[in-house]
């Protein structure tokens, strides 16, 4: 089987690998920010955000591979 993924595959994996390890901090952060769990709203409202971006990126990142590995296929068809 041939190698069917581009390089902007990877950079929407990658980028949602990103985004969700500074997601992942923010939500740490939130919940540490203050101990009676009244988080600050912005920062509520950016980790969760943030974490709305990242599942979109690697909704995108999926449906990428997808078209790659079609156009791929349609490459050996013919």
């Amino acid at each position: 089987m041939a190698h069917t993924y581009t390089r902007m595959t990877h950079v929407w994996f990658v980028a949602a690998a990103i985004t969700g390890i500074v997601s992942g901090f923010l939500h740490i952060v939130r919940t540490q920010v203050t101990k009676d769990g009244s988080a600050p709203i912005p920062l509520t409202v950016l980790a969760y955000g943030l974490t709305a971006v990242t599942a979109l990126l690697i909704f995108r990142g999926i449906m990428v591979a997808a078209y790659e590995q079609d156009q791929a296929a349609q490459r050996d068809r013919h």
